[in-house]
């Protein structure tokens, strides 16, 4: 889950908390209009004693649900701008090699959402496609995974 999905969803939590906190206020404003009705002293303490407690904590959640806000918008713009720079990338490569870069970014996008037991192989291919190296695909993959295992040692 994304870092906007996050700020969503804990936006959304703390909309419901908010909403369960003024419900249980209203209620409790209910309670103290019967108690009134009464002349329940004791119960009429004890529901404002109550109402204070609620009032603090939605006072809390709104501000904590306006950070939450802040948070979200910031992270969007983030989000915004680091797309913009991306393109401006992607468009800066275009006007420097042309279109054959294109070809390149899609192989590195094949590569990078593929199995990671396969990317060694479509690397390889990829690196074969675009040089005019005279060897077999597999038998790059093989070298190519050789030379992983290596480094792994």
């Amino acid at each position: 889950m994304g870092r906007v999905s996050r700020a969503r969803a804990d936006l959304r939590r703390a909309r419901r908390g908010l909403r369960k906190l003024e419900e249980e206020q209203s209620d409790l404003i209910d309670d103290l209009g019967d108690s009134l009705a009464d002349l329940d002293l004791d119960g009429l303490d004890q529901v404002q004693k109550t109402l204070d407690r609620i009032d603090r904590h939605i006072e809390r959640e709104r501000s904590r649900i306006g950070e939450l806000d802040d948070q979200l918008e910031a992270l969007i713009e983030e989000r915004q701008e680091k797309r913009r720079e991306a393109w401006e990338d992607v468009r800066d490569a275009l006007r420097r090699f042309g279109p054959a870069v294109l070809d390149v970014l899609g192989d590195v996008v094949l590569i990078a959402s593929s199995p990671r037991e396969r990317r060694i192989e479509l690397a390889a291919g990829a690196l074969l496609e675009h040089a005019d190296i005279p060897i077999d695909a597999g038998d790059i993959t093989r070298l190519a995974e050789r030379i992983v295992e290596a480094l792994e040692d």
